[in-house]
């Protein structure tokens, strides 16, 4: 019986590992994909925006580029897609703006800088029903605080830096 504990008690991080939440697999996806468009904001020198479809629960790296003399946005890779079960709650935009259905955007720029932003996730279904996640990118870093819950901080303390 002893040796029965002493194997549950070592397979348990292993087997919680592998059964992670989908609500934790799209915040870690959602918040690497924004690191990873400020970095690539300040090495190519370009701007580049997340696109969110909120209510399709996909989102898109997208990058401006000059086609036919105007300036328009272009992917810059595949559209991603929240894993089943997994829903964005809403986005707060920069402006104060809670977009709950359609686009919403976060912008990266060459200088180091992004839009500050609010991105809230939740869990549909499942044992880990109505959870909820806040992702809150620093606008001066590229890295993304993540919170259970719906967190929303004044976003003149994301721009500061100061509540998260």
């Amino acid at each position: 019986m002893a040796l029965m504990v002493l194997l549950i008690g070592i397979s348990y991080p292993l087997l919680e590992h592998w059964t992670e939440g989908a609500l934790r697999k799209a915040g870690r996806q959602v918040t690497a994909e924004i690191e990873r468009l400020y970095e690539r904001a300040v090495m190519t020198h370009q701007v580049y925006r997340l696109q969110f479809e909120i209510g399709k629960e996909q989102y898109r790296p997208e990058v401006l580029q000059t086609v036919d003399g105007a300036q328009v946005f272009v992917p810059a890779a595949d559209d991603l897609v929240l894993p089943d079960g997994v829903r964005f709650l809403d986005l707060v935009t920069a402006q104060g703006t809670k977009v709950t259905q359609g686009k919403a955007a976060i912008y990266f720029y060459p200088i180091g800088r992004q839009d500050a932003a609010f991105i809230h996730l939740e869990q549909l279904d499942g044992m880990r029903g109505g959870e909820e996640l806040s992702l809150l990118p620093h606008p001066l870093t590229g890295r993304v605080a993540v919170s259970m819950g719906d967190v929303e901080p004044a976003l003149g303390d994301a721009m500061t830096g100061s509540g998260t």
